[in-house]
């Protein structure tokens, strides 16, 4: 009996582990962002260089024996050279700040492989919603070519925010 109980522990356990999944959490701490990543067998990630500008770097940590990690920025408004805003902070305290940039653009595995963001094996790394939805993820699109309006993630909780922009998109 014993041994059956055991053997359907073991089953469970890696049922769970074969569901874990890559993920990265934002905290927002008045004008900082925290972006915490869980990555399994990662010892070091390379961050976005477009986020390089607003790193709080002695609140960050890019290198870990386990697989997590923690980069800190500051929250203004940065026009960046490539056209885009990185972070687009509104009048109203809200801000924008791109899913792109918040992927590492490469990470380091225990085994010294080097995966970059740009290659086909890269992992999908699920966004963690905090409950507060104190932040907004949106997608960027480039100045030219098709022209598609911005997505915003996670403007159903805050209908008031989703009207402006609705409204100041037409």
């Amino acid at each position: 009996m014993l041994r059956k109980i055991g053997l359907f522990g073991v089953i469970i356990l890696l049922h769970f582990k074969s569901f874990a999944a890559d993920n990265l959490s934002l905290i927002q701490n008045n004008n900082e962002l925290t972006i915490n990543y869980q990555i399994d067998n990662a010892t070091d990630i390379n961050i976005n260089k477009m986020l390089h500008s607003l790193l709080i770097k002695e609140k960050t940590t890019t290198h870990s024996p386990n697989g997590h990690f923690k980069v800190t920025i500051r929250i203004e408004s940065k026009i960046s050279k490539e056209f885009y805003d990185t972070l687009r902070l509104y009048s109203n305290g809200e801000f924008l700040l791109y899913r792109d940039y918040l992927l590492p653009e490469q990470i380091t595995y225990q085994d010294n492989t080097k995966i970059n963001i740009k290659d086909d094996r890269y992992p999908s790394i699920s966004i963690l919603e905090n409950q507060e939805k104190q932040y907004i993820i949106g997608k960027r699109y480039i100045f030219f070519g098709k022209r598609e309006k911005i997505k915003i993630l996670g403007l159903d909780n805050n209908i008031a925010f989703k009207h402006k922009i609705t409204v100041a998109s037409h």
